[in-house]
């Protein structure tokens, strides 16, 4: 048999911290600060990206085996009933090195309020990787979306 070949995928929600990816049986490389632009996040009720010119999202790149998404992502879809497909882009680290990775969107997510408490740990989990504390902010501020609150 052969041995599954991690391969690096941007995550942008609380599957950006090892720990949380952790929690669901899954364990990744390296975890590496990043950003990628052209994205805008939006939490409705759960996080997502939707394509804007002129922004950019922040979270990690880490090495993750195809199976293992398909478990992540397989669950998401089965608690949540959210299909996320994965695209291609080039997360900038820190250090300004240019990766390609996956990144998993969900092409439809129907407009409702997210969980407060999952704002909070998705804010925690921004700052904990050193991104800058505006985006933060950002996140914090869907606690007061509203489903009809567009981004």
């Amino acid at each position: 048999m052969t041995p599954a070949v991690p391969i690096h995928v941007f995550f942008y929600g609380t599957f950006m911290l090892a720990r949380v990816v952790a929690e669901h049986g899954v364990t990744v490389g390296p975890v590496i600060p990043a950003r990628v632009a052209g994205f805008e996040l939006t939490i409705r009720p759960r996080v997502n990206l939707v394509r804007k010119a002129d922004a950019w999202v922040f979270g990690s790149v880490v090495a993750v085996a195809h199976a293992d998404l398909d478990a992540l992502y397989g669950d998401l879809a089965e608690r949540f009933e959210l299909t996320y497909r994965p695209e291609a882009v080039v997360a900038i680290t820190e250090t300004g090195a240019l990766l390609p990775a996956l990144c998993y969107i969900a092409p439809a997510m129907s407009a409702a309020a997210p969980d407060p408490s999952y704002v909070a740990e998705l804010a925690e989990c921004v700052r904990s990787l050193g991104h800058p504390e505006w985006y933060a902010r950002h996140v914090e501020s869907f606690r007061s979306a509203t489903p009809e609150r567009e981004r």
